[in-house]
């Protein structure tokens, strides 16, 4: 039985597991995608937490439930800290185009972004949630509801800086 707040390093522990194990599926198993490796880590370390919090005997079932509560909490934010890169490239997309009266051409996209691949993947999301659409070989905004979520988090961020 452990005591004090050394019990936290039970959360410690799964945290670190979970990042241990996202990284080592993502490079034993690239073409899963990294969803599929962030899903392997959260479980990795549920496992970890269940096992280090069985055997090192955390002092309550309230120390038990506040573990599991704060590794939740730690692999929610560290899944979006994840996928803040692709939605910041679909943000990008989606304001670009809304800024293209025209509309900009597949070739015109690549120009701007360069990968080929994350285009591709980025475009294919984009049109399958109905957030842009094709109209003669141009891609033009549908629904702006990511540009109106940019918004959003650009007034917060503002209004939390005091910019």
């Amino acid at each position: 039985m452990i005591g004090d707040f050394s019990w936290l390093f039970i959360v410690a522990a799964a945290g670190s597991a979970n990042l241990a194990a996202h990284v080592l599926w993502f490079r034993i198993f690239p073409s899963g995608g990294m969803f599929r490796a962030l899903l392997a880590g959260f479980f990795v370390g549920c496992g970890v937490l269940a096992v280090t919090s069985w055997v090192l005997g955390a002092p309550s079932v309230w120390n038990h439930l506040s573990n599991g509560a704060i590794y939740l909490c730690f692999s929610y934010v560290y899944f979006h800290w994840n996928n803040m890169g692709e939605t910041a490239r679909r943000i990008r997309l989606v304001t670009e185009l809304r800024q293209a009266p025209r509309g900009l051409s597949r070739a015109e996209i690549l120009v701007r972004y360069g990968q080929r691949e994350i285009i591709d993947r980025r475009l294919k999301r984009l049109l399958e949630s109905r957030q842009i659409k094709e109209v003669d070989a141009r891609y033009h905004l549908d629904n702006p509801s990511v540009l109106a979520m940019a918004r959003i988090m650009a007034f917060a961020k503002r209004a939390l800086a005091m910019e």
